[in-house]
């Protein structure tokens, strides 16, 4: 699903979720920690399960 960041951050923000263009950037970009709550929209917005975000992580010492 191809969105704009600018209409990925009016989908949030309609789930009440404060966020803006800046800061959905730097999550883009892997400078800002997402809170979970954007997360789950996110989810939302794109229709995947919440555990896709999830897939490949590994947690030091888990392995």
């Amino acid at each position: 699903r191809k969105l704009t960041q600018d209409q990925v951050v009016s989908k949030l923000q309609l789930m009440d979720l404060d966020i803006t263009r800046s800061i959905y950037s730097q999550i883009e970009g892997g400078t800002y920690s997402i809170r979970i709550s954007v997360l789950a929209g996110l989810a939302q917005i794109f229709q995947v399960d919440y555990n896709t975000f999830f897939r490949d992580v590994h947690l030091p010492g888990s392995e």
